[in-house]
């Protein structure tokens, strides 16, 4: 029964365990990513987990160490989904504040995709 679910990872302590050494005593770390963690390979073996890049837990996890990022991408780019309550864009485009940053980072690491229309089958 669960096979047919999909389960959305996110959060400071999911996202911690990006590194396999991860700082306990922070919320959110800081600084290279120096092996690979607990979620990576959860998100290479688990085929209905997704993980969420929103919020400050994810865009922590993305700035931190952009080089770790850009192969963290490519590698589940088809895992990876933004979700937000907090839609602040702006008709003109320009929106400050952290979801604008957020969205530029995401521009750099290239994240365009249709992830999150493609987990509701669209």
């Amino acid at each position: 029964m669960l096979n047919s679910f999909i389960f959305i990872a996110h959060g400071p302590a999911w996202w911690r365990e990006i590194s396999a050494d991860p700082d306990k005593s922070k919320t959110y770390p800081t600084g290279p990513i120096v092996s690979v963690g607990k979620e990576r390979r959860l998100l290479s073996d688990c085929y209905n987990l997704c993980a969420d890049i929103s919020a400050t837990s994810g865009f922590n996890t993305l700035s931190r160490d952009i080089s770790f990022s850009e192969d963290f991408v490519e590698k589940h780019s088809d895992k990876l989904i933004f979700g937000s309550d907090f839609l602040c864009i702006a008709p003109d485009g320009h929106q400050d504040g952290p979801i604008m940053r957020h969205l530029e980072l995401l521009r750099t690491l290239r994240i365009l995709g249709e992830n999150a229309l493609s987990l509701m089958g669209e």
